[in-house]
């Protein structure tokens, strides 16, 4: 019966530290720091595994809007997405990017497909 408390107390134990290392992001929305004039990417994730990427431009007066629907993994606070785009003509391949995310700062810089770009999250 002693063994068995002990191992029920150690598997409890496990979960309620791996429950606390789990980075949340869920609902919160990054937007990047876009040089582009009229143009924004945002990041926005709906839930621990699914984010949705969207890119809006203005030209001449008219908006083009590009929602790309993709998987997050997040591991400690190291995060990679893989998104799949409406707009297969302008984005026939996967936006594939992974992230920092700086829990001081509340910022997400990337480290692969354009690396150091700063992401803020979104007020």
């Amino acid at each position: 019966m002693k063994k068995t408390g002990i191992i029920i107390s150690m598997i409890l134990l496990s979960f309620m530290v791996k429950s606390q290392s789990t980075l949340n992001l869920t609902g919160k929305i990054f937007v990047q720091n876009d040089e582009i004039p009229n143009s924004t990417t945002e990041l926005h994730f709906q839930s621990s595994t699914k984010v949705l990427y969207v890119m809006t431009n203005s030209v001449l007066g008219k908006t083009y809007i590009d929602k790309c629907i993709g998987n997050a993994k997040i591991k400690g606070n190291n995060i990679s997405i893989n998104c799949l785009c409406d707009d297969k003509e302008l984005f026939p391949d996967p936006i594939k990017e992974n992230f920092i995310y700086n829990p001081k700062t509340k910022q997400l810089t990337s480290t692969k497909y354009v690396p150091n770009i700063v992401w803020n999250l979104k007020q």
